[in-house]
């Protein structure tokens, strides 16, 4: 009697087909977003019981599951980036917060999935934080403000059943704007999707960016001495300094792509510019990357 049994195929598969479709993304021969690679999350489960039905019962279990897995994860890459989108039947809620007196602020934003944009407020505006959400319910949203003696605290995050289920088609969309007019601590997490963060306008003086899959842009500020951390576990992680600011950057990018602009010193896994140790206007940059690609750009002058 033979007792044996075959070790599954469905995890190698899986993470074969992730790194094939940000490869060849990365190659320009696919088009899509991140956001599309985690609306297949469903497919992961397919995979799986496949994988348990088939997969760990004998040889010829092993190579049917092999084909089925392949084919159902195929077939939902190829899908994605054709640019599929089923349709999500939810409105549009709206931010609006003032500054109410505050002389220094941190926002906190937790988005679960999608896409998050970020930009600067007019100078003239009196609000710390306003712009809208979309592509989730309003009551899957929640915020929340704080002021103690000048310094505020603003956190919106995603609750409910969209943390484990988020909604289907486009995803939801975040497109907030922040005020220029206060020194600004800016936290930043979201599990799936793509971030763009203009904050060239802003007075940062700290930044903590994670992303757990998908494509991270930042446009960093020119002025002030801040610090930043920007983490990805799988994905592409873009930053821009913009011109005069020097930079000291730590990259532990695992398994990733990496570049820097010209003009910086390497040893190891840091490298600095050659006007950061007396420059006034610095930043402190710390990158992670798991797999991926991480590129360090300079801004045109």
């Amino acid at each position: 009697m033979n007792n044996h049994r075959h070790s599954g195929v469905a995890g190698p598969l899986i993470l074969i087909a992730i790194g094939a479709a940000f490869l060849l993304t990365n190659m320009g021969i696919l088009s899509w977003s991140a956001w599309g690679l985690f609306r297949l999350w469903p497919l992961i489960l397919v995979a799986l019981g496949i994988d348990l039905l088939l997969g760990r019962r004998s040889t010829w279990g092993t190579v049917l599951a092999a084909i089925l897995i392949a084919a159902v994860l195929g077939g939902g890459l190829w899908l994605a980036s054709t640019g599929y989108q089923a349709p999500t039947g939810t409105g549009t809620g709206e931010v609006h917060q003032p500054l109410q007196g505050a002389s220094q602020a941190t926002v906190v934003l937790h988005p679960a999935a999608g896409e998050l944009r970020l930009s600067a407020l007019d100078a003239a505006s009196a609000d710390l934080i306003s712009g809208s959400v979309s592509g989730q319910p309003s009551d899957d949203v929640r915020q929340q403000y704080n002021l103690s003696q000048g310094a505020a605290i603003f956190q919106m995050e995603t609750t409910g059943s969209a943390v484990f289920l988020p909604s289907v088609g486009t995803g939801p969309s975040w497109s907030l704007r922040i005020s220029p007019k206060v020194p600004l601590h800016l936290e930043v997490e979201q599990g799936a999707g793509e971030m763009s963060l203009d904050l060239r306008s802003l007075q940062l003086k700290e930044l903590t960016v994670n992303l757990a899959v998908g494509q991270i842009t930042v446009l960093l500020p020119a002025r002030g001495r801040y610090t930043a951390r920007i983490d990805g576990a799988i994905g592409d992680t873009t930053i821009i300094l913009p011109a005069g600011l020097e930079a000291k950057i730590t990259l532990n990018a695992a398994l990733a792509g990496r570049s820097v602009p010209d003009g910086f010193s390497g040893q190891g896994n840091q490298y600095v510019s050659g006007g950061y140790a007396a420059a006034g206007n610095r930043v402190d940059l710390v990158i992670g990357q798991a797999i991926g690609n991480v590129s360090v750009q300079r801004a045109s002058p």
